[in-house]
Formats: structure tokens, C-alpha cells, sequence
């Protein structure tokens, strides 16, 4: 399985779709598995940090998009139980990096887009006073 994040693409071992609480809301998360071999913890760290709006997932069945995966909840190396235990052999660990990214709430996402559109009419207002303005005032002439 491979997820394509910021134009680049990653061998994933594991993705887990769940339910957690995080930053006072419940939130979908996803939780993607990398062995410790096929990447770094830098390179998981910047692709993850502030990532672009949508991530896919693509597999032998097809390509899924996931939007709003913006929120990382956690990096970490972990060991991983690859095969359990049983009364007669010991549990089979691997460790591998462990990547937990919450959906943003339909809140936060409409907060985004006022903000958004704050920016830009600031911008504008910036430009008018700084460039419309002295000249209808005659000022600079």
C-alpha cells in the first residue's frame, strides 16, 4: 500500500482508521505504519507536519482520497506485535514509525475559510490605502 502526501509517495505497511479524542474534540484518525527501514523519522517529520488538505491511499483495489487529514496527533518509533505470542514461542516485535493524523471538524474547517477570506480582504485593503488611496488623495504627485 502506498500513501502519496505532498506529491510524494510512501511504502505504508498498515493504515488504521479510528475514532479518538483529540484537542477537546472526537475525530477520525488515521494511523499509518512505516518500517523503520523504508524511511526516517526527519523525512515522516516534515512530510507530516503541515500537510497539504488530501492524501491518498492506493492499493491493488484502487486510489482513495482522504481530505482533512491535517492534524498530527503523534510520531513516534513504537514496537509493533507482528505475530503473537502463544504458551510455546515468544511474540514477534518489529519496530516501525508510527504516524496518527485526526481530521479536522466541520467547525474548524469553516474557521479556516473565514480566515481565508479575512486575509484577503485585508490584502485588499492594504493595497487600496497603499497604492489607490494617494493617488485619489493627490498625495505623492
Amino acid at each position: 500500500m502506498t500513501v502519496t502526501i505532498g506529491g510524494q509517495n510512501l511504502e505504508v505497511l498498515n493504515v488504521v482508521g479510528s475514532q479518538r479524542n483529540f484537542q477537546g474534540a472526537n475525530r477520525s484518525t488515521l494511523e499509518f505504519h512505516f518500517a523503520k527501514e523504508a524511511t526516517t523519522f526527519a523525512e515522516l517529520d516534515t512530510l507530516f507536519k503541515n500537510p497539504p488538505d488530501s492524501l491518498t491511499l492506493t492499493d491493488d483495489s484502487g486510489a482513495y482520497a482522504h481530505d482533512n487529514y491535517t492534524l498530527r496527533v503523534s510520531l513516534a518509533l513504537s514496537d509493533v506485535v507482528v505475530t503473537p505470542g502463544t504458551d510455546t514461542t515468544p511474540a514477534v516485535t518489529e519496530e516501525r514509525y508510527i504516524v496518527v493524523m485526526a481530521q479536522k471538524t466541520y467547525a474548524e474547517k469553516q474557521q479556516d475559510a473565514i480566515k481565508a477570506q479575512s486575509d484577503m480582504t485585508l490584502n485588499a485593503f492594504i493595497d487600496f490605502c497603499t497604492n489607490a488611496l494617494p493617488n485619489i488623495m493627490g498625495i505623492g504627485e
